[in-house]
């Protein structure tokens, strides 16, 4: 095997590695929107995940313990979310962006009192370099449940014709409470899987923006969940070739913070060139209203 051939392997298992925590954050992100409900939260959800999973691994028993502190964390932030959305019907894009102000500020001060605690920095002794291939699964399990089982009929159906949800005598609230309960925990588990299988550490807003990018791969993949495959792959490629070029032309280096950019001047672009071309789900962040209570408002 050539160098050059080396090299590619290398950027593109590195790019699995790095778009593994994306793909958890974008398939559930997918299964909320898909009921109705924007969660843009994911930055938030995804941090405290990465904090949870990283507190798990060095108090509890290692990896098991640290997803099971995700999955908590997202039954939580889940619970939360709902009531703020779909009880009270609050805007989703103000509930989201607050939800990350609060996580951000949360996270610095829980780290520093675990620091305090544990008389050191939040370093696992070696990562779990075994679990970001896991994330892919998430893939082939949610397009599963959204296409092949009867819940995910009636989940699409949310997003799309609430009032169809509900002459079929389901509750649509409920439908979204169980989509949005379910992808703020894949949103955490992905978060998990960044400090402890990724990085193997944990450090204030360590998530850098990736809960926000994994809303604009969904809207890149058009809400089809294996598009999320080749878009998160697109993404991390992007974040690994910036180091790729700083070790490659040293003479980069000096533009290491331009170059770091990359991947968001990218979600950017996605953005402007494919939001206006994707077809939105047509009942997403429409509040529902049960009939009969109308009136009452």
């Amino acid at each position: 095997m050539s160098e050059w051939q080396e090299v590619v392997l290398s950027v593109v298992w590195s790019s699995l590695i790095t778009g593994a925590p994306l793909v958890l954050a974008a398939t559930g992100e997918i299964l909320c929107e898909r009921s109705g409900v924007l969660n843009l939260s994911v930055e938030g959800i995804m941090l405290l995940g990465a904090l949870v999973g990283i507190f798990g691994s060095l108090f509890g028993m290692g990896v098991a313990t640290a997803a099971a502190c995700a999955v908590i964390l997202g039954l939580a932030c889940g619970l939360v979310l709902a009531c703020v959305i779909l009880a009270m019907r609050a805007n989703q894009i103000v509930t989201g962006i607050a939800f990350n102000m609060v996580a951000l500020g949360l996270s610095e001060v829980i780290m520093r009192r675990l620091t305090a605690i544990r008389g050191g920095d939040l370093i696992l002794d070696a990562r779990a370099a075994w679990l970001p291939p896991l994330a892919y699964v998430a893939i082939p399990a949610v397009w599963f449940w959204l296409h092949r089982t009867g819940t995910g009929l009636v989940t699409r159906a949310a997003g799309e014709s609430p009032l169809a949800v509900e002459a079929a005598g389901k509750r649509v609230n409920a439908v979204r409470l169980r989509a949005l309960l379910t992808g703020c925990v894949l949103a955490a588990l992905g978060g998990m899987i960044f400090s402890v299988g990724c990085q193997g550490f944990f450090r204030p807003n360590m998530t850098a923006g990736r809960g926000y990018i994994a809303v604009a791969i969904v809207y890149f993949a058009n809400w089809n969940v294996w598009a999320v495959l080749w878009t998160t792959f697109l993404f991390g490629g992007a974040e690994k070739a910036q180091i790729w070029i700083r070790v490659v032309w040293p003479r980069a280096e000096q533009a290491a913070p331009l170059l770091q950019t990359f991947p968001y001047i990218l979600t950017v672009l996605v953005l402007a060139l494919f939001v206006g071309r994707s077809r939105v789900p047509r009942a997403l962040m429409k509040p529902y209203v049960p009939e009969g209570r109308e009136s009452d408002e």
